[in-house]
């Protein structure tokens, strides 16, 4: 199962975490950092922010879930960057189960996300995705033109209402 919700956030709402993430990315690249480097380039942990329990309130009420946070990021996706088929196994170690993600924007040509059962799901600027990340095989399609922009949110210990 994949909830997608349109329109979470208005592209104003979107504007400064893509900003931020944004800047983040190219000053780490010019300091050399590795670009595809995800804990020292790509992501920026926002766990604190008030975005989670916005969300967090949100889905709950529309998907009937009680949720808790692992971490919530940041994240950029580079240009060319390779995201094969992949699931979240090593978040089990620490109760991590589902994932959202919110898109910043879609300005960019590919960067879909797809699944292993023949989902693809093409980033609109402020949808809001929640999907069972540890076990849905999942990964991004070549991105071209930009480099795109996220918030995912890893959630832990789900419970269904």
């Amino acid at each position: 199962m994949i909830s997608v919700f349109h329109d979470f956030l208005s592209p104003e709402r979107c504007a400064p975490y893509k900003e931020r993430v944004s800047a983040h990315y190219k000053n780490r690249v010019e300091q050399g950092f590795h670009p595809l480097d995800m804990f020292q380039s790509r992501n920026i942990d926002i766990s604190d922010d008030p975005i989670g329990p916005q969300v967090k309130a949100f889905i709950e009420h529309k998907i009937k879930v009680r949720l808790t946070w692992h971490q919530i990021q940041l994240q950029t996706w580079p240009i060319d960057c390779p995201v094969g088929l992949h699931g979240h196994d090593h978040l089990l170690k620490e109760g991590g189960d589902y994932n959202s993600i919110i898109y910043l924007h879609s300005d960019f040509t590919g960067g879909e996300f797809y699944t292993s059962n023949g989902i693809t799901i093409a980033p609109k600027t402020g949808m809001l995705t929640f999907f069972h990340g540890s076990k849905i095989q999942h990964g991004i399609k070549p991105i071209g033109g930009k480099h795109r922009h996220s918030i995912i949110f890893w959630w832990k210990n789900t419970q269904w209402l």
